[in-house]
């Protein structure tokens, strides 16, 4: 939000004179301000305050940034009911943004009785409206086959348009659609154009997704250093996978000097995240001893994580047994 080129005392000052007059996008203003701390320290229980004005005289902003805190418990006591009542206003005005977290709480069930038919019609509302988190959500919904018959073609139309906005998310996933056929012709160019678009903006998917490209050689020449570069840029974010192919590559010397006790580090990351074949891989090197010292116990410990789950994975299982006899 720009305010008076960033003098915020003089925007705050402003909104608080027009307040007073009783015009009604002041008082979503002055939320707006303590709600990101612009010229004044962030407070988002004095931002619900005067968001709640706004929202009641019916701006649809208002009324969809309330929902937001109410549903994410932020300055407020989280209220599911309430974050449903407060999009609903905001979406049936047409604000495309609510109607993209109207659907979600349909879609999750927050609040609401979970329903994909109607988490369909709202995030239709918010995509034709151009929303790109709108055009997402309805292209995840036509993927997965949630509310609608799968279509993977029509699919990544709505990826397409989201990608085309510039949401990351979205080109993450269009360069999936493209790397495995689906709804469009196999074409791990545009899927490598796809994956980078995303992991330039950040995206830990699109980086881990673009570092498997590099490793494996599709769309582009095979290169372990560029591998470990997205693959760094991913687990340094979290990504669980991004944190299981880093210590892939250390523990198999792919980029990098073959390092044990490196994998150890990123595989124990990744499976304190609950990701099961990281449990996995962290067992077998407890197992084998390497990079840390073999320790039998804590290597039946990761199996279980890894087997409990069933993810997959029969060679954690078959150990698990094998220990068990």
């Amino acid at each position: 939000m720009r305010l008076f080129n960033g003098d915020y005392d003089k925007a705050y000052r402003e909104f608080i004179s027009l307040a007073k007059e009783g015009h009604v996008k002041a008082l979503h203003n002055i939320g707006v301000i303590y709600d990101n701390g612009f010229g004044r320290p962030k407070n988002q229980t004095i931002a619900a305050d005067w968001y709640r004005l706004a929202a009641k005289k019916g701006l649809a902003n208002s009324q969809g940034n309330l929902g937001r805190l109410y549903r994410s418990r932020n300055g407020v006591p989280q209220d599911f009911a309430k974050a449903l009542e407060w999009f609903g206003k905001a979406a049936k005005q047409g604000h495309p943004l609510s109607q993209k977290n109207l659907g979600d709480m349909y879609r999750k069930g927050l609040g609401v009785k979970k329903n994909n038919a109607e988490a369909l019609k709202w995030y239709r509302a918010s995509a034709e409206r151009g929303n790109a988190w709108g055009l997402l959500s309805l292209g995840r919904m036509y993927e997965q086959g949630r509310g609608v018959k799968k279509n993977y073609a029509t699919a990544v139309k709505w990826y397409r348009k989201a990608a085309e906005i510039g949401l990351a998310l979205a080109q993450n996933n269009l360069g999936t659609m493209f790397r495995k056929g689906n709804g469009t012709p196999r074409d791990d160019v545009q899927a490598v154009k796809w994956y980078r678009k995303a992991a330039k903006q950040g995206n830990a998917f699109g980086q881990k997704n673009l570092g498997d490209m590099y490793r494996k050689g599709r769309g582009v020449k095979r290169n372990y250093k560029s591998t470990i570069k997205w693959y760094c840029a991913s687990a340094k974010k979290g990504e669980t996978w991004g944190l299981l192919s880093l210590g892939r590559m250390n523990e198999q010397g792919r980029g990098v000097k073959k390092n044990f006790k490196t994998a150890v580090k990123w595989y124990r990351q990744a499976a304190e995240k609950g990701l099961p074949l990281a449990q996995n891989m962290l067992a077998n090197l407890y197992r084998r001893g390497k990079g840390v010292r073999r320790n039998d116990k804590e290597a039946l410990k990761w199996y279980r994580k890894a087997a409990t789950q069933c993810e997959g994975l029969p060679g954690g299982i078959e150990v698990v047994s094998g220990f068990r006899r």
